[in-house]
């Protein structure tokens, strides 16, 4: 998994391209800080030959203890069949 920060009024909007395209401007990283920037994340999971975009929103951090997560899978809902 790969994060790419966004802004918020794109997590709003919800669109999978913007989100991509986002994804492909912007410096991919395995880690984010989610108290930095707006706290929200484009992401991309590669699983084998399939690739799942989609974003994320920090709606809290509790320091050292917590982060709550909001997020949109984008365009494809096949990851969640293989979760196991």
């Amino acid at each position: 998994i790969e994060f790419v920060p966004t802004t918020d009024a794109k997590y709003t909007d919800n669109k999978s391209e913007v989100a991509k395209a986002d994804f492909a401007a912007g410096t991919p990283e395995p880690k984010i800080d989610p108290t930095q920037g707006e706290g929200v994340y484009v992401f991309r999971i590669v699983n084998g030959a399939d690739t799942f975009y989609g974003m994320l929103k920090v709606t809290a951090v509790v320091p050292n203890k917590s982060v709550s997560l909001d997020y949109k899978i984008g365009d494809q809902y096949a990851h969640l069949s293989v979760i196991q």
